[in-house]
């Protein structure tokens, strides 16, 4: 399951950064953290201590469990 969530939060992250028109730059300015800190976390190279995930979210404007919300794929049949 922890694979998994670290999939959910990177595929998030990069989604909700982009749509928000960030950089990694950007995003890594705004929550105080390092560029390359933020393209490891996107990649799947690194995990975010609990205290990043909100320092992440509160960069982004958004709740920190947006950040790990699995995305709802519609079945198919």
């Amino acid at each position: 399951m922890a694979i998994r969530i670290r999939t959910i939060f990177a595929e998030n992250l990069r989604r909700i950064r982009k749509d928000k028109e960030l950089s990694q730059e950007a995003l890594a300015d705004k929550a105080g953290a390092e560029r390359a800190y933020i393209g490891l976390i996107e990649r799947q190279k690194s995990s975010p201590t609990i205290d990043m995930v909100a320092k992440i979210a509160e960069a982004l404007e958004i709740d920190p469990a947006d950040l790990l919300k699995a995305a709802h794929k519609p079945k198919t049949k």
